[in-house]
């Protein structure tokens, strides 16, 4: 599972609330959004998007930074999401 930064808010999102709020979105409006998933994460990657995939380095500093700032489930949702992005990895 892959990991992003939305870089206008600097919010954590893990690759399962971004297909989540994908389908949620081609649902209420599946004429605009009639194409897969992976275009709509090349989309949000792209020149003008606002998603950015994040390092392995980035995501340790965003776990430091959200245990510091209060946030230890969000981290401990982020660390999960990243172990399987390892395991997938591994493998």
């Amino acid at each position: 599972m892959r990991i992003y930064m939305d870089t206008e808010t600097a919010q954590i999102i893990t690759e399962q609330e971004l297909r989540t709020e994908f389908y949620d979105l081609r649902a209420e409006q599946p004429e605009t959004y009639d194409y897969s998933f992976e275009c709509y994460v090349r989309n949000c990657c792209g020149k003008n998007g606002f998603l950015q995939e994040m390092s392995e380095d980035a995501v340790r500093y965003a776990v430091v930074s959200l245990i510091l700032g209060g946030a230890g489930q969000r981290a401990r949702e982020v660390v999960r999401a990243w172990k399987d992005v390892k395991y997938v990895i591994m493998q």
